[in-house]
């Protein structure tokens, strides 16, 4: 049972890795919506079309991001940090 849980772990970071999307990601700090790999990277984007509320854009991204990393082995409800390195 470890094993299979392992090899899935393992898959699931390979699939990300293969579109240079390197784990955990991360909320972005200064743009509300905006989900960063851990190399600080645009992931994607919640709510592009700023439709919904704030805080409501904050608590999607914030909820995929502990999914996506929770499934890939890490711990959920962590913060992970990385830096932006987006060009502003």
């Amino acid at each position: 049972m470890k094993l299979e849980l392992i090899e899935k772990l393992d898959a699931l970071r390979a699939s990300l890795s293969a579109f240079d999307v390197r784990l955990p990601l991360s909320a972005s700090i200064e743009d509300i919506g905006s989900v960063l790999d851990a190399d600080g990277n645009d992931v994607f984007v919640v709510d592009h079309n700023n439709e919904r509320a704030d805080a409501d854009v904050k608590s999607i991204a914030e909820l995929i991001v502990n999914v996506v990393n929770a499934s890939a082995g890490f711990v959920a409800g962590v913060q992970y940090k990385v830096e932006d390195r987006r060009v502003a």
